[in-house]
């Protein structure tokens, strides 16, 4: 009888079958934690696995897979917006950026980050200073991502200050393109809904309702000194308007500490997106990036079906958020 790694025999027992793609990543990750785990801390440079390819192809769930088998003992998952807000929070105390970024390594062997993209300047720097400690600590490192490592910051004007980081990455991390072809996520079924006026059931019965106007007064949520306005607030469940969450200069930070309290979303009155400004559509991006990671219930609701009130828009990353909008709400 043969002995079975963890990876697989997590695969086997969850009833997972990978398909080529996928298999071919696990290959990689399998090499990454075994016999020698320990010896890997005396080599010259970190090693580690970055997985990317268009969404929905399960390149979360293989790095959730190997981290949930990897054995090591100090080990961190983290998205990758989770960690920058916890970063930009202890830098806003203690000002030496080498000095946070080792109180947040602590004693990690193993970092895994889900959905490594960096189109901000500032996060830019950010992620150069953490490859540098990662490398330094020779840290084994798994990231997932929608873009090779050579369209990181893809703006013309600021993409040369990354390429030494870019240059780094591919160095010393094999970089693997997980793309079977397939989004696994318009296959699992929706966790939410979109509704629009007139939206017929699947089962063709009575169209669906918009959810009614809430009876209560505006909630102000404070968010560290700042607040938000939530049209409704039950236990776990928050309502807001699109204009209210997504028009107001709110940010992941903000969504995060949301998220840590509501598990169940509303947001209403959501707008053609291609005639909104840009923006409230990236903040919608960001919104939606939390929603996911935290596998919160989610209704949207606007006035126009989802190929309207979704379709069109030109903005880098809109494929990653239409694929979890497709996920989230079923459209």
């Amino acid at each position: 009888m043969s002995i079975m790694d963890p990876l697989t025999e997590h695969l086997a027992r969850t009833g997972h079958n990978p398909d080529p793609a996928q298999e071919a990543a696990l290959q990689k990750l399998r090499g990454l934690v075994g016999a020698d785990r320990r010896r890997h801390r005396r080599r010259s440079t970190a090693r580690g696995l970055y997985l990317w390819g268009p969404s929905g192809r399960g390149k979360s769930w293989l790095m959730n897979a190997f981290f949930a088998t990897a054995s090591v003992d100090a080990k961190r998952r983290m998205h990758l917006h989770e960690f920058l807000h916890e970063l930009q929070r202890m830098l806003a105390t203690q000002h030496d950026l080498d000095a946070v970024l080792d109180r947040l390594l602590g004693d990690t062997e193993l970092l895994c980050f889900d959905e490594f993209h960096v189109h901000d300047v500032a996060d830019a720097r950010y992620l150069a200073a953490l490859i540098e400690a990662v490398l330094r600590r020779k840290l084994i490192l798994v990231v997932t991502s929608n873009y090779p490592p050579g369209e990181l910051l893809p703006n013309p004007l600021a993409h040369q200050r990354f390429t030494p980081t870019i240059a780094a990455i591919e160095k010393h991390l094999d970089v693997v393109e997980v793309d079977g072809g397939r989004d696994y996520r318009t296959t699992a079924g929706p966790r939410g809904a979109y509704l629009w006026p007139g939206a017929g059931r699947d089962d063709g019965g009575a169209p669906a309702a918009l959810p009614e106007d809430p009876a209560d007064e505006p909630v102000p949520l404070d968010l560290g000194g700042r607040s938000v306005t939530a049209r409704q607030v039950r236990g776990t469940e928050v309502r807001f308007t699109f204009s209210d969450l997504c028009g107001a200069p709110t940010g992941t930070a903000d969504y995060l500490l949301l998220a840590d309290r509501f598990s169940s979303w509303v947001v209403t009155d959501v707008p053609v997106l291609v005639q909104a400004d840009r923006e409230p559509r990236r903040r919608l991006c960001n919104l939606l990036d939390v929603l996911t990671d935290r596998d919160a219930h989610v209704v949207l609701a606007g006035e126009h079906p989802p190929q309207v009130t979704f379709g069109g828009v030109p903005d880098v990353d809109w494929a990653r958020t239409e694929s979890r909008l497709r996920a989230l709400t079923g459209w």
